[in-house]
């Protein structure tokens, strides 16, 4: 996965400026674009750092009917459980990786 260059000065700046604005306006400007009513509940640490590395069962650069070509990726597991969230990993995983359209599926076996 490609390395982004750290932020500029300017760029945090730029940043922490609309963190702020978006903290105080943000809410009731969504409400207002999407014709919603979210009310504010919590906000979230703005940092998402993790280190994460996954091995996948089987994936795959294949061609459709139509001679598209994705990525082709399927996990086989004995239980379903916490498996969307992993699901959605890979497929975050995949695309910083390799930029491309690609299919999941996984395949569920066994009694788990």
């Amino acid at each position: 996965m490609p390395r982004k260059n750290p932020p500029s000065q300017e760029g945090r700046i730029y940043d922490r400026l609309m963190r702020e604005t978006f903290s105080e306006y943000g809410i009731s400007m969504i409400n207002r674009l999407l014709g919603k009513h979210f009310v504010l509940e919590k906000e979230l640490k703005d940092r998402l750092v993790a280190t994460l590395e996954r091995e996948t069962d089987y994936v795959a650069f294949v061609r459709d009917a139509d001679s598209n070509r994705l990525i082709l990726h399927v996990e086989f597991q004995t239980s379903d459980e916490a498996m969307l969230g992993r699901m959605g990993e890979y497929h975050a995983l995949l695309f910083l990786k390799v930029s491309f359209a690609h299919r999941t599926c996984s395949a569920l076996y066994g009694t788990g």
